[in-house]
């Protein structure tokens, strides 16, 4: 159990989202709503997501990972969540991925259809 004080958990629930957990803080992210093809590679995605995030972020050892706010995690399991279900509208394991920039676009697009 000593080291779940140092870690991040995260359990991922397909269409209802994900929950990720560090020692301090407890987050739900829904899932992005997709009309799906092939959930083939969902998960990879999902964790190459937060991988990519993390090292984005400088982390480098699963003791930085205590330093997370609720905001960065959120961010983590958004993103990633974005990742997996543009994943799933697409057919195949990798090559079903998304491209940042088609992910930061959605995301975009997203948050401007709910502010207006």
């Amino acid at each position: 159990m000593r080291s779940w004080r140092k870690g991040l958990v995260i359990i991922t629930c397909g269409p209802r989202g994900a929950s990720l957990f560090t020692h301090n803080h407890q987050v739900e992210v829904p899932a992005m709503l997709v009309r799906p093809v092939d959930t083939t590679g969902a998960g990879d995605a999902f964790m190459g997501a937060i991988l990519y995030q993390l090292v984005q972020q400088g982390m480098s050892t699963p003791v930085e990972l205590p330093t997370l706010s609720e905001r960065d995690i959120h961010n983590l399991g958004t993103l990633a969540n974005h990742v997996a279900g543009l994943s799933c509208t697409r057919y195949g394991g990798i090559s079903s991925f998304p491209y940042m920039h088609e992910v930061l676009s959605v995301m975009a697009s997203m948050q401007l259809d709910n502010q207006g």
